[in-house]
């Protein structure tokens, strides 16, 4: 992510890093301790699962 793009402060540079990590890193990389599903997938299974 950092490599991409140039930045003025070191705020922009941190409010990036946290856009990638929150909005794609963690929200759809598969993990292996969630059975290889993505930690959305696997909210959704849960949710589903409640029947709700």
């Amino acid at each position: 992510e950092t490599n991409r793009r140039n930045f003025r402060t070191y705020r922009d540079l941190y409010h990036s890093v946290f856009q990638y990590i929150e909005g794609f890193y963690n929200s759809r990389r598969p993990h292996g301790s969630l059975g290889y599903l993505t930690p959305d997938e696997m909210e959704a299974t849960f949710w589903d699962r409640q029947g709700i």
